[in-house]
């Protein structure tokens, strides 16, 4: 094993500069106090680059350009961390060993290397994703060509898909998802810029419909008082629902890995999930104030053993493997969303009450007790509003718990007891 580590990262090579005014991406590989740079194929102007290195909210095409950047690194990393010793000439044979050859012409080998990526990075759920959508591209042609993806092609695609009772939503996300392979295609050399489909004018990806998924305050009342039987898994469904409704809509992922070190005093501090890649180098805690339901939640459903290092509830063993995490966080949720769809209908509620309701409506009921648009904003962990970021100030945690508790007009306290502190 080698005494010192090498590493690599990607660097934008300022001296060269090419006739459209851009600059060339390259892998930088150091290893003791030397360096090598290898083509990756991408260009990129002085402006984009840094706004990919800055920036949150991209185009598609940046958007594509940095998740192949992510992909490069942390493909080159991989290797290395791999190698029993480093030495520039054997990482070269395995970095470029298993690349797609352009004249293989064939947009599924990226794809599969993509998904072997996500998984390789812990991202299960989205390379799941990215599975689902290889699967039914390669149902509609088993083999796709570079110059086979057309604007013909996409609209076929999307018809059959339909035709087989595909709906918008999941025939968008899977276009979604094949459209930054395309973008990768491009940045690599494989395909032609002017032969990019996906634009105004060509193909356009089909959008969801924006259906109601709130409930109203009366509705969330109705849900706090239903009767159910105390230890039984329904009890356990609702309680963990309405945990996710009064911490800010907190998704079923991030309440299986909360930890009892994310508590401080009255507040959780959390770190989505979903935001540690995205938003690695400016990472941002949602503060949750610990309403009386969800102190009640926590002593009712929590380990009891409370070491810092422990997770609040016993859906997830410690130091769980992605996969193993994924499976736990699936189960869970289904549990949830089939015992709350059961007293959705009791309560003749018409919205289907899976757990992102519980979110949706979180964010809903806040608004329409005027909470400022940027609490809601920060308080669902997104990082929009950024002219408004320091609106709140040292009163955030203040001014968050006034407006939790008006989240509902039950007392739960007095109707569940909560135990004095």
């Amino acid at each position: 094993m080698s005494l010192s580590k090498a590493t690599a990262k990607i660097v934008l090579d300022k001296r060269r500069i090419k006739q459209d005014g851009k600059y060339p991406l390259k892998l930088r590989v150091t290893y003791l106090r030397e360096y090598k740079d290898y083509i990756i194929a991408i260009d990129l102007s002085m402006e984009d680059y840094e706004r990919i290195t800055t920036s949150k909210k991209l185009p598609d095409l940046l958007r594509d350009v940095k998740i192949r950047i992510q992909f490069e690194e942390s493909k080159a990393n991989q290797i290395i961390r791999a190698l029993p010793e480093f030495g520039f000439k054997i990482f070269e044979s395995h970095y470029f060993g298993n690349t797609p050859k352009a004249h293989s012409g064939d947009i599924y080998a990226l794809m599969e290397k993509y998904i072997a990526f996500l998984t390789d990075s812990g991202r299960i759920s989205t390379a799941q994703s990215y599975q689902s959508a290889l699967n039914s591209l390669k149902a509609f042609q088993k083999r796709l060509r570079f110059d086979d993806i057309t604007v013909d092609f996409l609209k076929k695609y999307e018809r059959e898909a339909k035709n087989k009772g595909t709906k918008d939503t999941t025939v968008g996300i899977y276009l979604r998802s094949f459209r930054t392979i395309v973008n990768q295609a491009i940045e690599s050399g494989y395909m032609r810029r002017e032969d990019y489909p996906f634009k105004k004018g060509k193909y356009v990806i089909p959008a969801s419909q924006n259906i109601k998924k709130a409930l109203t305050q009366n509705q969330i009342d109705s849900i706090i008082e239903f009767k159910r039987v105390g230890g039984s898994n329904e009890d356990m469904a609702i309680d963990i629902w309405l945990f996710s409704y009064f911490c800010n809509g907190l998704n079923i992922k991030d309440i299986c890995r909360l930890r009892y070190s994310n508590i401080e005093n009255k507040t959780m501090r959390v770190v989505r999930a979903k935001t540690e890649l995205t938003s690695r180098n400016n990472q941002k805690q949602i503060t949750i104030p610990l309403h009386d339901f969800a102190k009640l939640t926590i002593d009712k459903w929590g380990n009891k053993n409370t070491a810092p290092e422990n997770h609040i509830f016993p859906f997830l063993p410690l130091n769980a493997s992605p996969l193993r995490e994924r499976m736990s966080v699936q189960n869970v949720t289904k549990l949830v969303n089939k015992y709350m769809k059961k007293v959705g209908k009791t309560l003749d509620i018409k919205i289907p009450l899976t757990t992102y309701v519980a979110r949706h409506s979180f964010s809903t009921i806040m608004m329409q007790n005027d909470a400022p648009l940027v609490l809601i904003s920060r308080s669902l962990g997104h990082n929009s509003i950024k002219t408004t970021e320091n609106y709140l100030g040292s009163h955030e945690n203040d001014v968050m718990t006034k407006y939790s508790d008006l989240l509902t007009k039950v007392n739960v306290s007095e109707k569940f007891k909560l135990p004095t502190e």
